[in-house]
């Protein structure tokens, strides 16, 4: 079974989404985490985190959200 991005429908609201829309990106992988997915037992969930270039008037997720002191992602 493939990942299909078709049919895929934007949601509404207002200001700038903090997902990263289906299509071509550059992206940079900060991390891969690998977790066991909660409601199938013996299914796994795997997680990349990962930065795109920089968007004007987006201003980035914190790095750390418990020390602001490291600062921002920036896209």
């Amino acid at each position: 079974m493939g990942l299909s991005t078709k049919d895929l429908v934007s949601e509404g609201g207002s200001g700038m989404a903090k997902t990263i829309a289906p299509g071509n990106h550059t992206l940079r992988i900060n991390s891969i985490v690998l977790e066991d997915f909660q409601f199938i037992d013996g299914a796994k969930h795997l997680m990349l985190n990962v930065e795109t270039e920089p968007i004007d008037g987006f201003e980035g997720f914190l790095i750390d959200k418990d020390d602001e002191s490291k600062g921002k992602y920036k896209g």
